[in-house]
């Protein structure tokens, strides 16, 4: 992970291991003058990143279950 921080300047905002599966996952931060998509590319394209895939933001919407809906 280090190697890859440096590499890319990228800085770590959250990190946890996965250890049944033996991996490491990480939120990490584009430097300056990157976007998302351009680091998740270059990322995916590094054969020392299995996975790589950017953060999603979700939203639940939903009515009061005691009110009709039609």
């Amino acid at each position: 992970m280090e190697a890859l921080k440096q590499r890319y300047k990228l800085r770590e905002v959250s990190g946890w291991p996965i250890t049944s599966l033996g991996l490491y996952c990480a939120v990490l931060q584009p430097p300056p003058g990157v976007s998302r998509d351009e680091l998740v590319s270059a990322l995916a394209d590094d054969d020392g990143v299995e996975l790589v895939q950017p953060v999603q933001d979700f939203s639940v919407f939903s009515a009061d279950a005691s009110e009709k809906t039609t």
